[in-house]
């Protein structure tokens, strides 16, 4: 299974083209290092069945020790951006995307 994860990884990081405002050549935050982290990354929560390769609390642990460390007090910590659809077709179908934007107001934790 890890093996299938990590090749899907190299092929969906192919395909992504796009970086987000704050990572746009020649612009620099800060003249750091850069820390992408956001609160809302430990909100997923997939099924115990999934073989997402993400999980909530391993963000959450992962910050937890930079920060403990003082890691994080030497970067510039920028947090996240709303996903548009645009971005989230790139590794997702069209359809998984109206799956997840129909949950948003019908009170839903899980698809």
């Amino acid at each position: 299974a890890a093996a299938r994860i990590q090749a899907e990884a190299r092929q969906i990081a192919a395909r992504i083209t796009m970086a987000p405002p704050y990572f746009e050549p020649g612009v620099r935050v800060g003249g750091g290092t850069v820390l992408a982290y956001d609160a809302r990354m430990t909100l997923h929560a997939p099924a115990a069945s999934d073989c997402h390769p993400e999980r909530p609390h391993r963000v959450a642990t992962i910050f937890e020790h930079l920060t403990a460390a003082g890691v994080a007090a030497r970067c510039e910590v920028v947090g996240g951006t709303e996903c548009v659809m645009s971005e989230a077709t790139l590794v997702h179908s069209l359809e998984h995307w109206h799956a997840i934007a129909a949950t948003e107001h019908d009170g839903r934790t899980r698809i």
